[in-house]
């Protein structure tokens, strides 16, 4: 399976708090980004 990049975003709307409408972004460059994993184990079967 091929990894895929994404670099840049190119004619974004920009929102305040998610709702409010606060403009277009001609291209934001994102930053690097890493995954962190953590492993968890189960408390027990519950029943």
């Amino acid at each position: 399976m091929s990894k895929i990049e994404i670099n840049r975003i190119t004619n974004a709307n920009i929102y305040l708090d998610g709702t409010n409408l606060l403009g277009r972004a001609e291209e934001v460059k994102l930053p690097d980004v890493s995954m962190i994993m953590q492993e968890t184990q189960g408390a027990g079967d519950g029943g």
